[in-house]
């Protein structure tokens, strides 16, 4: 005989336990990424105030080097686990929650190019990069200065859409519901949470490179691989921001579609489907400002070709 599909109260509990669990690794993937970004950027500064110390550029270089690579290696590693605690949180929300609005959302077929953190997992291996290079660069100018015999200047560059059948579970416990639809708005919070963390973490790198820039912005040559590599940079941080605003309006839609059916007064429909232009919204606007200061930045590499030519 076939066991009557229920959802117990427990049932509800350990899906609680689980989104919270998944949710936490998630926020514990940007504060290291944060943790590491910050020591990058001391060291790009203190990299910079050694530009007459040839031999110091050279071992904070290699310094560089050897963190990013150790970023790049936590990053991935972080994200493996979100990836497998995400599996799992799907599979359970199948199993307890008849609107699957997690499943549903989760494994939308837009990773990994549409996933903030799936594309920051990489943006290690971007600054693993420009350590090198700045190394590689290091170099030729020490052995230059070895082989004419003169003193190693300074210089730095940057471095399915199905439904359990309402016969399964019937018309529904209205408190289990309401926990549903309390794990959604938490999920949907947290992601424009994040939303703002991710152009935090961006603007931080922008700006350290753009004080990098001016004090080194008497050297054409190591000026333009700043800038250079400040495109990249920005970049990279409009895939993220289009990926997250991509995902904050998924997640928006599925709290709304929730919403109306749990919630008899339909506040979040009413306020989240309210007649705001696009340039009434933060986020929305938010996600453009890379793009302008990657045209900044193409801007600025014009200016040092023409200089340079």
């Amino acid at each position: 005989m076939l066991e009557e599909a229920t959802t117990s109260p427990s049932d509800i509990e350990i899906l609680k336990l689980v989104h919270s669990h998944f949710d936490q690794d998630l926020r514990e993937f940007w504060v290291r990424n944060n943790m590491y970004l910050v020591v990058t950027g001391v060291l790009v500064s203190v990299f910079a105030t050694n530009a007459n110390k040839g031999g110091y550029q050279l071992v904070i270089a290699a310094f560089g080097l050897v963190v990013s690579i150790f970023w790049f290696a936590v990053a991935r590693a972080s994200y493996l686990w979100i990836c497998a605690w995400r599996e799992e949180l799907c599979r359970l929300d199948e199993q307890v929650d008849r609107f699957q609005s997690i499943a549903r959302t989760e494994r939308l077929p837009l990773r990994p190019l549409g996933s903030a953190s799936g594309l920051t997992r990489w943006f290690p291996a971007v600054v693993s990069a420009g350590w090198l290079a700045l190394i590689v660069g290091s170099l030729i100018r020490l052995m230059a200065c070895l082989s004419a015999h003169c003193r190693l200047a300074g210089h730095v560059s940057l471095t399915t859409d199905v439904e359990r059948e309402e016969a399964m579970a019937g018309a529904g416990d209205p408190s289990r519901e309401t926990e549903i639809l309390k794990m959604t708005q938490t999920h949907f919070l947290q992601d424009l949470r994040e939303y703002w963390v991710r152009h935090n973490m961006y603007f931080l790198v922008n700006g350290v490179l753009v004080s990098v820039f001016a004090s080194q912005a008497a050297r054409e040559a190591w000026s333009l691989a700043i800038a250079v590599f400040g495109l990249v940079i920005s970049t990279f941080w409009f895939l993220v921001a289009r990926a997250s605003y991509r995902w904050l309006g998924i997640w928006r839609r599925e709290l709304i579609e929730l919403a109306n059916k749990v919630d008899p007064f339909q506040v979040y429909a009413r306020v989240e489907q309210s007649p705001l232009k696009r340039l009434q919204s933060p986020s929305w606007l938010t996600q453009w400002l890379p793009l302008v200061i990657a045209f900044g930045w193409i801007l600025v590499i014009f200016a040092r070709l023409v200089a340079l030519a």
